[in-house]
């Protein structure tokens, strides 16, 4: 069975997608907030506001 080889470029997209995909996921579409993290009724900070408008 042949390994699979990742270079560091392929490794670098994955990485952005997924963090992209992040704040995708994650907006509230009422107010565009993204949460700080994925657990039950956790808040939004202005932190990850910024992030997400980066993005």
């Amino acid at each position: 069975m042949a390994a699979i080889v990742s270079t560091p470029d392929a490794e670098l997209e994955k990485l952005q997608r997924d963090s992209f995909g992040y704040f995708l996921h994650e907006k509230n579409p009422v107010n565009g907030l993204v949460i700080d993290k994925t657990a039950p009724d956790w808040p939004a900070s202005a932190a990850q506001a910024s992030l997400a408008i980066a993005c």
